[in-house]
């Protein structure tokens, strides 16, 4: 069955509020800290399963008030990491986000989180190279030449065209606002940090489906804890990575070059709780973040309300951030194929995964 591309432009329309773990409340943590904080502070980006989310809603032919869907338009169920081979009808795939910013030529341009191995000195996406090998408690470690310790690693956005790179100050501007909490009755303030994107910028990404998916069309759709507005426009095509990007040299001895390849995370991802990458990385720039998932009953006869159908999980996922780094020996590199290959999972846009030999 034929398949189309689209990317998905989303903006802001106000500030907006994605939730995550990160509050502050006096006394006892715990219950306290996630029913009554003081302060919390919104994610500067969309989780990726939200994109996901705008997609399945995207493919709801007859939004109506018992909730039914098409399963075979959009799968049966929410997406979930716990669930093993999930399929989503009409939807091959999401990619991972990019921010898109429109030029003064008018043409759009589109980034990702800069790798982590950049050289924080540099205006161009330009990867730290290594001189040699300390040993280490788990095996010997390559050493970065260019990595300064007080300065640590990049916060920035790179074009996945020519590399150049944004800052994230020139991309976002926050809105602290005075809140009152609605379950206290004394000393019920919070302040609470919203993000928005600078003029002329918008999240964005690519999809896949079928043919016979529900026409896409510009529309307001809703998206976080506190039902953020953003306008989203559509368009067909993909977004194509510079691959010359990834392939730079950094190995300083021209014979250990061909011996290892240079993974990026382009999204999100997703692996096993005990996976040690130490074992088959050479070096790493790893960041992580906590991640809770939502699940929705579909079902039209469990008697709940609207809001009572989403059930938030107990526990936190790990998820390593897109823009971490893998220097992977080649010997190696179908173990670390293995771990990262999840289909369900990289059909919601993480695990996404760039880079061939470094060349």
């Amino acid at each position: 069955m034929a398949e189309h591309y689209y990317i998905l432009s989303l903006r802001p329309m106000l500030p907006y509020f994605f939730g995550g773990e990160r509050n502050l409340a006096y006394g006892d943590v715990g219950q306290q800290a996630a029913v009554n904080p003081y302060y919390i502070e919104s994610e500067k980006l969309p989780p990726q399963s939200t994109l996901f989310g705008v997609t399945r809603f995207l493919g709801i032919e007859e939004k109506t008030e018992d909730f039914k869907i098409n399963e075979s338009m959009i799968g049966k169920e929410s997406f979930s990491f716990e669930k093993i081979d999930q399929s989503f009808g009409k939807i091959k795939g999401i990619s991972g986000l990019y921010i898109e910013k429109t030029m003064d030529s008018g043409e759009n341009a589109y980034y990702i989180k800069t790798p982590l191995d950049h050289d924080i000195e540099k205006e161009e996406y330009t990867p730290m190279t290594y001189t040699k090998k300390i040993a280490a408690t788990c095996g010997n470690l390559l050493v970065p030449k260019e990595y300064k310790v007080k300065k640590g690693t990049t916060k920035s956005y790179m074009n996945v065209k020519d590399g150049k790179i944004e800052k994230e100050n020139e991309i976002f501007l926050e809105s602290v606002q005075v809140k009152i909490h609605k379950t206290k009755k004394e000393d019920g303030f919070l302040k609470k940090k919203y993000w928005t994107l600078k003029p002329g910028y918008r999240f964005a990404f690519t999809v896949c489906v079928e043919e016979g998916f529900p026409e896409i069309k510009k529309q307001v759709v809703f998206m976080g804890k506190e039902k953020s507005p953003f306008l989203l426009s559509v368009k067909e095509g993909t977004i194509n990575i510079n691959q010359a990007l990834f392939k730079k040299t950094v190995m300083l001895d021209e014979k250990e070059q061909e011996d290892y390849v240079r993974k990026i995370a382009l999204s999100d991802c997703y692996v096993a709780e005990n996976t040690d990458f130490s074992q088959i990385c050479d070096m790493m720039y790893l960041s992580f973040k906590s991640h809770r998932e939502f699940m929705t009953n579909y079902s039209n006869d469990c008697g709940l309300s609207h809001l009572r159908r989403y059930k938030k999980q107990n526990y936190l996922v790990r998820l390593v951030e897109a823009g971490s780094v893998f220097i992977v020996k080649k010997e190696n590199i179908e173990d670390f194929n293995r771990i990262i290959k999840n289909t369900h999972v990289q059909i919601a846009g993480y695990n996404q995964i760039n880079g061939g030999e470094i060349e």
